[in-house]
């Protein structure tokens, strides 16, 4: 079960987007149908067996410190 940072970036009738900050700089971003408080992350594990899957649902994990902007190192 997921105990860290959980914050919602987008929502729609259709889907929703949520940033979940696992470490300092350590995102994972996962789309979904589920409401926050149904997400599959914050649910214990006994319990995600017996869940409905989501018709929706993706992770990116974003490492922003080998991102770079400087023009000079192309």
């Amino acid at each position: 079960m997921y105990n860290g940072k959980m914050e919602t970036i987008y929502e729609s009738e259709y889907m929703n987007l949520y940033d979940l900050q696992y470490r300092e700089g350590g995102h994972y971003y996962c789309a979904s149908r589920r409401n926050k408080d149904r997400m599959v992350a914050l649910t214990p594990d006994e319990e995600c067996g017996t869940m409905q899957p989501d018709a929706v649902s993706c992770f990116v994990v974003l490492n922003l410190s080998l991102i770079h902007t400087d023009a000079a190192d192309d």
